[in-house]
């Protein structure tokens, strides 16, 4: 995500004199839903992981552990996360999405039991603090990212002295709403509760 960051702001600048200098990059704001909401998350975490000092690096795994991650050259003013994926070994655990090897997938077959570490390094968790304010969206009815999930980070974020930051997270649930209502632009959820937050970024 860091690496599509750059390239998104290279884009940027490239436009109407090659300066960006028709961007206020004070006011960008990431929006993305399930995966696209974890990797939204991603653009605002601290870009070094905490590695747990319990567990050493015994993995091979292709050069992708600990590995120098590239800086974002502009920070959102904020999230807006819609059902996202959060904690990779929680939602592993819990076999998330509709056949339950979304997350497998995503991780390229790798799993918490085989990569630990990577699994560990790649979750939001263990990436706070944020470094701007987030919400964060989840349908009552959703049964591919579970609301638990959701709230269980939050708790985390909110009582756990390694998740203290300066910046508020929102959770908001909204009823009867389930994984792709909430994305729909001609659903009631969408219109009621999601675009209501996004257009004030839009008339600013």
């Amino acid at each position: 995500m860091r690496v599509a960051c750059g390239r998104l702001y290279d884009h940027l600048c490239s436009i109407k004199g090659g300066e960006g200098e028709f961007v206020n990059w004070e006011k960008v704001v990431m929006v993305g839903h399930s995966a696209g909401g974890y990797l939204a998350l991603h653009t605002i975490t601290t870009p070094t992981p905490i590695i747990p000092s319990n567990e050493e690096n015994n993995e091979e795994e292709d050069g992708d552990v600990n590995e120098e991650e590239p800086s974002i050259p502009f920070t959102p003013c904020h999230v807006i996360a819609l059902a996202p994926v959060i904690d990779l070994i929680r939602s592993w655990e819990e076999r998330v999405s509709d056949e339950g090897d979304a997350i497998e997938l995503f991780m390229k077959g790798k799993t918490p039991e085989t990569h630990p570490l990577t699994y560990h390094q790649a979750s939001i968790p263990s990436r706070l603090p944020f470094l701007s304010p987030t919400t964060i969206f989840i349908g009552s009815d959703d049964k591919d990212v579970p609301p638990h999930l959701i709230l269980e980070f939050r708790d985390c974020f909110i009582t756990d002295r390694d998740c203290d930051s300066q910046y508020p997270i929102e959770v908001i649930i909204i009823d009867e709403a389930n994984h792709f209502t909430i994305v729909d632009p001609t659903h009631s959820h969408f219109l009621n509760d999601i675009w209501s937050t996004i257009q004030p970024y839009l008339l600013t």
